[in-house]
């Protein structure tokens, strides 16, 4: 709301930091959360992890197959 006010000054803010230095930040940020979260090491979890990793290429794989290779079929067979 400072902004609204006419005489005031306001104090020096985020406006005044340059655009490529905050876009550094938030692309450092970004990098460091994504190292930290790759690189913990996690022992609880890591087998029921690894079954739905499992159970979801089983399930998810052949029916995103059937959505790609089912048109293309369908398109074959009625031409």
């Amino acid at each position: 709301m400072a902004e609204l006010e006419a005489g005031k000054l306001t104090p020096q803010s985020a406006r005044d930091i340059p655009v490529r230095t905050q876009l550094l930040a938030v692309a450092w940020l970004r990098w460091r959360i994504f190292v930290n979260s790759t690189f913990r090491r996690r022992s609880t979890g890591r087998v029921a992890g690894l079954v739905l990793a499992i159970l979801v290429r089983i399930i998810v794989w052949p029916f995103l197959a059937l959505m790609v290779v089912g048109p293309v079929g369908g398109s074959a067979f009625l031409a």
